[in-house]
């Protein structure tokens, strides 16, 4: 069992001469999910982690988007021999008033997880794939062919709480604890790519984004459910910040407001930085907004042919002409 995302892993960095090299990091608040892998010899899984910065620096931008979680702080010419050692301790989240008892705790949260299927679908093949996604979760492995026969048999009001005192009997093997040490892998610092500052920049996720000097946008989404199972509702905004060059004195110029479509994956922010202007990509549709007056910001559906280089920075999954 693991969390789904790792953000307590331990990296080591050394030089070429056998000396410490320091890695800085943060933490970024929140619950993060746990899955239970089971492997065969020789499989694997990847999980996803945080990005890792080379070289010291606030990486505000970065850690805001959490695309950076730890840094190593090398300097140009260094020879850095870098390793990780990935933890598989880490215990799943629990409530004040979860018992402590491992065993009853386990059919707690057994019971908790097949109850999230609620309600109960009709057709075999989804109940099929609710029993094969449910007992992968917890178990690390397919269900069998007797117990997917049992479950899409059970016509019942009460199938899914007998599929749970069912799954709460099934045998369930020891997880391993401990932690697993990487491979280590070795790379030579370059010098910072002198065209780095001017190239074009995109906001896909929430985050806090450097527009220019004294000039950020704040990117939010909001998730909301209305009661328990329904649909969750995701708000996004964003916001064109004008920063006052001293901190002690608010800034003389409000936030700009930009309209943004709900949901995930449905909409790009592409600038440049210190170019005063910006666009908002939503599926087949392109607005620019120009802030070089933070007084008289202005927002216009356009045509414009965006250049190679932004265009280039538009999802996939986006990728259509905007009108």
């Amino acid at each position: 069992m693991t969390e789904t995302w790792h953000q307590d892993d331990k990296h080591q960095a050394r030089d070429g001469d056998g000396q410490e090299i320091k890695v800085g990091s943060t933490w970024y608040s929140g619950i993060t999910p746990m899955s239970t892998f089971r492997l065969k010899p020789g499989e694997y899984i990847e999980i996803n982690g945080h990005g890792i910065g080379i070289g010291a620096g606030d990486y505000l931008e970065e850690r805001s988007t959490g695309s950076v979680g730890a840094w190593i702080e090398a300097k140009v010419g260094d020879e850095v021999h870098f390793t990780t050692t990935v933890r598989l301790d880490q215990k799943s989240w629990t409530r004040p008033d979860d018992p402590k008892d491992p065993a009853e705790l386990r059919k707690i949260s057994l019971a908790k997880r097949v109850a999230l299927e609620s309600p109960l679908p009709s057709s075999a093949a989804d109940r099929q794939q609710l029993i094969t996604r449910v007992t992968n979760e917890i178990f690390g492995d397919d269900p069998t062919d007797a117990e997917i026969n049992d479950f899409l048999n059970d016509t019942s009001p009460d199938a899914l709480l007998n599929l749970t005192v069912r799954l709460q009997k099934r045998e369930y093997l020891p997880l391993f604890r401990g932690t697993l040490a990487t491979g280590e892998t070795i790379f030579k610092v370059l010098p910072v790519d002198p065209a780095a500052a001017t190239k074009p920049r995109r906001a896909i996720t929430p985050g806090c984004y450097v527009l220019g000097d004294s000039v950020q946008l704040g990117v939010q989404q909001v998730t909301s459910v209305e009661r328990f199972g329904a649909p969750e509702v995701r708000t996004n905004n964003a916001r064109i910040l004008f920063l006052s060059p001293d901190p002690k004195v608010a800034s003389p110029h409000p936030p700009y407001k930009i309209r943004l479509p709900d949901g995930l994956a449905n909409y790009a922010i592409l600038w440049t930085r210190n170019s005063g202007q910006l666009f908002v990509i939503e599926p087949g549709s392109l607005r620019t907004i120009d802030f070089t007056n933070p007084a008289g910001v202005t927002e216009s559906r356009s045509k414009l042919n965006l250049a190679p280089e932004l265009r280039a920075l538009i999802p996939e999954s986006m990728h259509r002409d905007p009108e």
